[in-house]
C-alpha cells in the first residue's frame, strides 16, 4: 500500500556567516551545495511530495551524512549545543517558552508555536483550526524532537530538527483538516498557515520581495505572491520553495510575514490551500465534527491566540491516562512511521 506523505515546509533559522550573500538571492539548491562542500550537514530545503515511508527517510527531512553530536537531556529539558548556535528545549510544547535559541552573536530567540489557521487572502478574514496542548518531546534522532499529538481539535504533532547551522520547526498533519467553509470562511483564495510568537525578540532586518511562480494547478498562468526577507542577529529566516518529490518542475511557494501587534510579534507562514489540497485529502479521516470558529481578523486571531498560549502554559497539565513526563531519548518512534503533510 502506498502511503501519502506531503513535505511542504518547515521554518528554518539559518546562521549568516559575515560577508555572505543574501541566502534569498541565490537558488536553494545551489546553496545546499555550496554548505555541503563545506560542512558534514546538509541545509534542509521547504519540499513537497507524495512519496512513501521508505522514500521519506531518504528525501522528506534530509538526512545527514554526519551529525557531529547530539541532542542531549537534561534537568529542564533538552539541549543542543554542537553547532555555532544553542537551543534549550523545554519538555512540553506548550509551555510558555518552549524553545530558547541562542545565535552565534548572543542574540537570543523565543520561539513559541501558536497554532494552525486559514486565512483568507482576499477578505482578511482568518479562522483558527488548531492550538497547542501538553505534549512531551521525544528524542527521536540525534537531532531531532519529536511533540506527538501536540494540538487540540486535530491530530498533528510538532518536529525540531537542530543542525550546526540551523533549527527548523516543522508541524506534521496526521489526519484530514476541516474545510475553510466548516470553519466559517467561504472565499476560494484560502491560505494555510503556521502561527509562531517571537517572545521580546531583538530588533529585526525586514525587506518586502514579493515572488513571482507558476501556479501547480495551471502551469501557464504566472502568480504573485507576497513575501519577506526576515534577519534576526546573525541567523536569518530562509525562504525556501516546496515542491513535489519526483517532480521539483513544479515549485510550489512557502511565504512568510511579520506582524507586529500591541508589542507582540508574530511569524506568519502560508501556502495556498488549493494547491496542497489533493495531499491532505489523501490523510486519513480524523473522527468527530469541528468545533466551530468566528472567523475574524488575522491581527485579532493572532492576539487572541497569543493570550490562549500563556493560559494554557500557565495551567498545562496532562490529560487523563497520560502521565506528567521528563523528555526522554527513544529510537523506536521515527516522524515519518505514519502518514503526514508537514508543514
Amino acid at each position: 500500500m502506498r502511503t501519502v506523505t506531503l513535505l511542504l515546509c518547515c521554518s528554518v533559522f539559518t546562521y549568516v556567516t559575515a560577508g555572505a550573500a543574501e541566502t534569498n538571492d541565490v537558488p536553494i539548491t545551489e546553496w545546499q551545495s555550496r554548505l555541503a562542500a563545506t560542512e558534514s550537514t546538509v541545509l534542509p530545503s521547504f519540499r513537497a511530495g507524495v512519496l512513501t515511508n521508505a522514500e521519506a527517510a531518504r528525501h522528506a527531512l534530509p538526512q545527514r551524512a554526519t551529525v557531529a553530536g547530539r541532542i542531549e537531556v537534561t534537568a529542564t529539558g533538552a539541549r543542543a549545543d554542537f553547532g555555532a548556535h544553542q537551543v534549550q528545549f523545554r519538555p512540553n510544547v506548550a509551555d510558555v517558552e518552549p524553545v530558547q535559541l541562542t545565535t552565534p552573536d548572543g542574540t537570543l530567540l523565543r520561539p513559541r508555536i501558536l497554532g494552525l489557521c486559514y486565512v483568507d487572502q482576499d477578505s482578511g478574514e482568518s479562522v483558527l483550526i488548531a492550538e497547542p496542548k501538553y505534549s512531551v518531546g521525544q528524542i527521536t534522532d540525534a537531532n531531532r524532537i519529536l511533540f506527538a499529538n501536540a494540538f487540540d481539535d486535530v491530530s498533528a504533532d510538532v518536529l525540531y530538527t537542530y543542525t550546526s547551522r540551523s533549527l527548523e520547526q516543522d508541524v506534521i498533519i496526521r489526519k484530514q483538516l476541516a474545510q475553510p467553509r466548516e470553519l466559517g470562511l467561504t472565499g476560494t483564495n484560502i491560505f494555510l498557515a503556521v502561527m509562531t510568537e517571537f517572545i521580546n525578540p531583538p530588533t529585526l532586518q525586514r525587506k518586502s520581495k514579493p515572488i513571482t511562480v507558476a501556479d501547480p494547478l495551471a502551469a501557464a498562468r504566472s502568480v504573485q505572491l507576497d513575501d519577506e526577507e526576515i534577519g534576526l542577529g546573525s541567523m536569518r529566516i530562509v525562504r525556501g520553495k516546496a515542491f513535489s518529490l519526483g517532480n521539483d518542475s513544479q515549485p510550489i511557494p512557502v511565504t512568510k510575514r511579520w506582524e507586529v501587534l500591541e508589542g507582540r510579534q508574530f511569524l506568519v507562514e502560508s501556502t495556498p490551500l488549493n494547491w496542497i489540497a489533493p495531499q491532505l485529502a489523501a490523510l486519513p479521516r480524523l473522527a468527530g465534527e469541528p468545533l466551530k470558529r468566528e472567523p475574524q481578523s488575522l491581527k485579532q486571531l493572532l492576539a487572541a491566540a497569543s493570550r490562549n498560549a500563556e493560559r494554557e502554559a500557565r495551567s498545562s497539565t496532562p490529560g487523563a491516562g497520560v502521565l506528567p513526563g521528563q523528555m526522554v531519548a527513544v529510537s523506536t518512534v521515527k516522524h515519518d512511521d505514519e502518514p503526514g503533510v508537514v508543514l
